[in-house]
């Protein structure tokens, strides 16, 4: 196809050197001939008689390599004289047109259009097309100009005829015998503004050339569609450098080019305005393969409840080399949605082809949408039907700030879309979660099942600022949440912890050995109306200086306000239990009515020490208000069951005081066999218990045993008196730890 225009010249050369040696039917059988040993097939050609001065090719006709050329009307001029010295005068043809096909397995050998090929010594001193006509049936395009040869340069004029876009295009370029040529690509016929200027030359099958580049319209939209951007307008404007094989082979690509191109800008909006990109591009420099760039400029997406922006730094690296394109830290990306925001500051990013997962990148990235936020860093192997993902950073979800890590892979099948990871976050480390959504639909769920043991305060790990007097210190929580909407507007969410093996606190009395299944469940998430099931609850034991044991009770509510019922427990030899309450969580406030069950006298005196004893057994009520998570109490009775029992003070307690009334009671109280014992106690925010206590009996060995009654007033700090005996219970376990080492 290349070779096609210098094979016809040759060959219109060689019919004016025969033209008087033989008929013109010998002269047609000759050139036929001569063009089947140059690749020339289906040849016609008809020629006159020679004249005087000249001989006349009526019509040409020739194919090659599947593409086809037509010639009319070519006049060979000579004189006598220089026939003689073979030598013609001038080649003018009226008409030449050029269909070009390239023909299947058709290749360049970097030689066929060399100057050498382009100007050998030929017996003419010039050849004229008067209307040339260049066709690329392929892409539609037909153009039309003029040609004129010398035996020191090629000149080609020609101006664009289809498709209506190219009509503006017009191309003027030279070729010197020396190698050297200028090129001229214009648009619009009237004001030939420049698209391309290049001068160059053509030596050991390289072409070096140089020049200005300024596409715009029709000629940058093409450039726009082999790039594969949408319909849209720009300009690209810029300087560059480049050698390259001459004429470039059919498998030309970017390893055959050496170039640089410096102060460009391309600026491009889409057809429908939804992007646009504004470029600049400081250096490109292109070496046998690999690409050096420094751009600045920025990408912008605008679409229906979405607005992107994608921002280069001044003086921003990109490289491209074996095929994979990376780029180091600075774009900066800004995307605002109708329900939230996203920034990141891109710090590496890497495009690999031909990679199953092309891009890896890391970010740092901000993010808000509604009640969540997210600050950290974000990174990742992505592809459009697949990737894997990880964040480490800062999370705000509903309010609690805490910092943790995700690591999740994605994949995408038409419109699923199914997402599967991990998430730590303080104490809870790889909870597995799985993530399904429909882009059709808009439907979705989570969930997210995790087994795992505390080792520090729960609640005040996860949740920051934590106040309230309770929390879970340590056991094994087997915890599965679930969420799943129709619509983002509405999630319904579910979440069951299951305990073993539990220690709890309640200000400073703790539960060891805590056992039961929370269940908490709300139709909408955004509204936080946390829903908690019925769930029974048991404690092994519970320490408020003495011990608490087999805590049992039925937990129900919501985040407001919690139920309790078949509240019962064994203390002091005996059990208590406790009516249905409410506990209001926002104000730590409950009435609680306390029944005592069967309590051990000794069990009581115990807890003042070893001067007093006792037998006998108590019953009795307790109306207990909790206000602000602080206990009271008013009018709290204690009786002895029938018959009755005793009490003992030691001798150290009972010595004289040097007050007869008091020194009696004491004696007498030595061994005291008491009948009736009632008990009236008022308990207040401060911690002062007083207990007025009222004794019917006898001691034996006082006045031959008669009936005596006591009233008795006690005045006890009772949290000073259960952390004294927590205190004991420390000190006592240390002490048994060492003598056990």
């Amino acid at each position: 196809m290349r070779r096609t225009l210098v094979i016809t010249l040759l060959l219109f050369v060689g019919v004016v050197l025969g033209s008087y040696l033989a008929s013109p039917w010998l002269l047609t059988r000759a050139v036929q001939s001569a063009a089947a040993t140059s690749g020339v097939t289906d040849l016609t050609i008809h020629i006159e008689r020679p004249g005087l001065d000249h001989v006349l090719v009526r019509n040409v006709q020739l194919s090659s390599a599947g593409s086809r050329l037509t010639g009319k009307n070519a006049r060979i001029a000579y004189t006598v004289a220089g026939l003689l010295q073979g030598r013609l005068t001038d080649v003018r043809i009226e008409e030449l047109a050029l269909v070009v096909a390239e023909a299947e397995g058709a290749s360049s050998n970097g030689t066929d259009l060399s100057p050498d090929l382009l100007f050998p010594v030929l017996p003419v001193a010039s050849i004229n097309v008067d209307r040339l006509r260049l066709e690329v049936p392929a892409l539609a395009f037909l153009c039309a100009g003029t040609l004129r040869w010398t035996v020191e340069d090629l000149s080609l004029s020609l101006d664009g005829i289809a498709p209506e876009a190219a009509s503006r295009f017009a191309l003027d370029a030279t070729l010197s015998s020396a190698g050297q040529f200028n090129v001229r690509f214009s648009e619009s016929a009237a004001d030939r503004g420049e698209l391309l200027r290049a001068v160059g030359r053509v030596e050991a099958n390289r072409l070096a050339l140089s020049g200005q580049v300024d596409l715009r319209g029709f000629a940058q939209s093409l450039v726009s569609a082999v790039a594969g951007l949408p319909e849209g307008e720009g300009s690209l404007r810029g300087a560059f450098e480049a050698t390259l094989p001459w004429p470039p082979a059919a498998d030309f690509g970017l390893q055959d080019l050496n170039g640089t191109l410096e102060d460009a800008a391309l600026n491009w909006r889409s057809a429908a305005d939804d992007l646009a990109l504004d470029l600049f591009i400081d250096s490109l420099v292109a070496d046998g393969g690999a690409v050096e760039a420094t751009i600045s400029g920025a990408a912008d997406v605008t679409r229906e409840g979405l607005r992107g922006r994608l921002a280069l730094p001044a003086g921003y690296a990109l490289n491209f080399r074996e095929g994979i394109l990376s780029g180091a830290d600075g774009p900066e990306l800004e995307v605002v949605m109708d329900n939230g925001e996203l920034s990141a500051t891109v710090q590496q990013f890497i495009l690999d082809p031909d990679a199953a997962l092309p891009v890896t990148f890391a970010a740092e990235v901000t993010a808000n949408a509604e009640r969540l936020q997210l600050a950290g860093r974000l990174a990742g192997q992505v592809a459009p039907a697949a990737g894997d993902l990880t964040y480490a950073g800062e999370l705000v979800a509903l309010d609690v700030k805490k910092s943790g890590e995700v690591s999740a892979r994605y994949q995408v099948a038409g419109d699923a879309v199914a997402v599967t990871g991990e998430l730590s976050v303080s104490q809870v480390q790889g909870a597995a979660f799985d993530v399904s959504y429909d882009l059709s639909t808009q439907a979705g769920s989570v969930d997210v099942t995790h087994n795992f043991a505390v080792e520090k305060p729960l609640a005040a790990s996860l949740l920051p600022g934590w106040e309230a007097p309770y929390d879970i210190d340590s056991g094994v929580l087997d915890v599965t949440a679930q969420a799943s909407w129709r619509t983002f507007d509405k999630l319904s969410s579910r979440v069951r912890v299951v305990m073993e093996g539990v220690a709890a606190r309640y200000d400073d009395y703790l539960a060891a050995d805590v056992r039961g299944t929370l269940d908490l469940s709300t139709e909408d998430l955004a509204e936080a109306n946390w829903q908690l099931a019925s769930t029974p609850l048991n404690a092994g034991t519970v320490d408020v200086g003495f011990p608490i044991e087999d805590l049992q009770m039925t937990v129900a509510g919501n985040l407001e306000t919690l139920r309790f019922s078949d509240v019962s427990a064994r203390l002091l030899g005996g059990r208590a239990r406790a009516a249905p309450f409410d506990y209001t969580l926002s104000t730590g406030d409950a009435q609680i009515a306390l029944t005592l069950e069967a309590l051990d006298l000794a069990a009581v005196l115990a807890l003042e020490g070893e001067d007093v004893s006792g037998s006998g057994t108590l019953e009795g009520t307790l109306p207990v208000t909790l206000r602000d998570n602080t206990v009271s109490m008013q009018n709290g009775e204690i009786r002895a069951l029938a018959p009755g029992g005793t009490i003992r003070l030691s001798p150290s307690l009972a010595r004289g005081t040097g007050q007869p009334g008091l020194d009696f009671a004491l004696v007498a109280l030595q061994d005291f066999r008491f009948s009736a014992l009632t008990g009236n106690i008022d308990y207040a925010e401060s911690g002062d218990m007083v207990l007025a206590v009222q004794l019917r009996g006898n001691n034996p060995a006082v006045e031959q045993g008669r009936a005596i009654e006591y009233n008795l007033n006690i005045t006890e700090n009772l949290p000073t008196l259960l952390e004294s005996l927590r205190l004991q219970d420390e000190v006592q376990t240390r002490i048994e730890c060492k003598l056990n080492q």
